[in-house]
């Protein structure tokens, strides 16, 4: 009786795992595909992001006869009374400025020459410093951006928003300057942007609506990866079962080069399981 019961209960499981294992492949197939394809193209190419050779690249040479205000005196301006988490002396178009990023992340930029906060980046402004970076040719304003594709992440919040100034060169290079500040945050280039579409925004779920909810962004990717994960695993199990069954029962031998059915359910399951494992 018991035995009975336990068969039937065997039995049933196994339909569902075939039922799960089918389905799940269907809904997460073309998913697996594009996380394959698109993980090629990170290889490749990265997501945007401004190194610090970049940075200081884009710097024109410091004129410190110009500099009247010293560094503490800046700070006291600033109203701190701790030393910030960065304080960079650096020129702002013409004029030295003293960029500083406080220890809650709050972003200050004063005058070198007078001390006096400098004034929020216009379009004239923009495009004179992106003027001076070695690549300029043709450069224009693109207008202000406060989020996105390329911005989307908090680490950018402090400096939000931007003015997107497009250098004419032939990368199709645009700098993202911090309207508050005037600091460069991040460089583009077109062949980042294309790109970008089928790499890492497709990759990690990128869409700019969704990753700019932290929180719902992580869900999805967790849920999605979590559904993948299983089918991949449900594909395992069967394949496990169905080489202990071939092992137990006799069959005739196949054609050469042919591979049991248990080898084809487990090596079947294997792309479902890396692509979830590599996310």
């Amino acid at each position: 009786m018991h035995g009975r019961v336990a068969k039937a209960a065997v039995k049933r499981l196994k339909r569902w795992l075939h039922l799960g294992h089918r389905w799940l492949g269907i809904a997460t197939g073309l998913l697996i595909l594009l996380w394959f394809g698109s993980g090629l193209v990170m290889l490749c190419v990265g997501f945007p992001t401004l190194t610090e050779g970049e940075r200081l690249g884009a710097l024109p040479p410091l004129a410190l006869a110009l500099v009247r205000v010293t560094p503490q005196a800046a700070l006291e301006r600033a109203g701190l009374a701790h030393y910030p988490a960065r304080l960079t002396l650096a020129m702002r178009g013409g004029a030295p400025a003293y960029w500083i990023a406080d220890t809650d992340g709050r972003r200050q930029a004063l005058s070198a020459v007078t001390g006096d906060p400098v004034p929020e980046l216009t379009a004239a402004d923009a495009t004179a410093l992106a003027a001076v970076h070695p690549a300029a040719r043709a450069v224009a304003d693109l207008g202000t951006v406060t989020r996105d594709q390329w911005t989307v992440t908090a680490r950018y919040d402090p400096l939000r928003p931007f003015r997107v100034v497009a250098l004419g060169d032939p990368a199709g290079t645009e700098l993202y300057l911090s309207a508050a500040t005037g600091e460069l945050a991040l460089d583009t280039t077109r062949a980042e942007r294309v790109w970008n579409w089928p790499g890492a925004v497709t990759h990690w779920i990128y869409l700019t609506p969704l990753r700019a909810r932290a929180g719902l962004w992580q869900d999805v990717v967790l849920w999605v990866s979590g559904i993948a994960l299983a089918a991949g695993v449900s594909g395992y199990v069967l394949g496990f079962v169905r080489l202990m069954r071939d092992r137990l029962t006799p069959i005739a031998a196949g054609p050469p080069g042919t591979t049991s059915p248990g080898w084809r359910a487990a090596s079947s399951s294997s792309p479902s399981l890396s692509a979830a494992g590599c996310r």
